[in-house]
């Protein structure tokens, strides 16, 4: 009988020992996070600096043009637009009078034709996605020049602006 019963306990403590095995569990989980509307924009050189106006920019009344790349991107549809941050150019003290912003002129088909800037215009446009869905916008500038501009520096701010649409 005592052997009947360390038999019968060491089964039951085998039992205990072992777990039973449950029915398979599933737990599902979801993860989710918003995406926000995502522009991006920059210029491959933000301080262009025309070069000094010769005899023959002066009679052709134009600047020799300077150019940079607008870099852009976003997960929406956008458009690029500029405008000068000033109706005039910061200019010489000894100046007599005003130089309108729109002395200053940009084209993105390498100067085959220029446009004014004197409010905001659209110089590109840009797809939903990355890189390469949207290539640099090549943006070429001009300044109108006249013998009657004193010398000394000139300078306007032009401000490009991303925009859903």
């Amino acid at each position: 009988m005592k052997k009947h019963f360390l038999a019968t306990a060491f089964a039951a403590l085998a039992l205990v020992a072992v777990p039973q095995a449950d029915a398979q569990t599933s737990v599902n989980t979801t993860l989710s996070f918003t995406m926000q509307q995502r522009l991006f924009l920059d210029v491959d050189d933000a301080a262009l600096v025309f070069p000094d106006p010769t005899t023959a920019d002066l009679d052709a009344g134009y600047s020799q043009t300077v150019s940079h790349n607008v870099e852009h991107r976003g997960n929406v549809n956008h458009i690029i637009t500029v405008a000068p941050s000033t109706a005039n150019w910061n200019v010489p003290v000894s100046y007599p009078g005003n130089k309108p912003a729109d002395d200053l002129e940009w084209s993105n088909d390498a100067g085959t034709s220029w446009n004014v800037v004197s409010a905001a215009v659209n110089v590109g446009s840009g797809l939903r996605g990355g890189v390469g869905l949207n290539p640099d916008i090549p943006v070429t500038w001009r300044a109108a020049v006249d013998y009657s501009e004193p010398a000394g520096g000139y300078n306007i701010v032009v401000t490009y602006t991303s925009t859903a649409n």
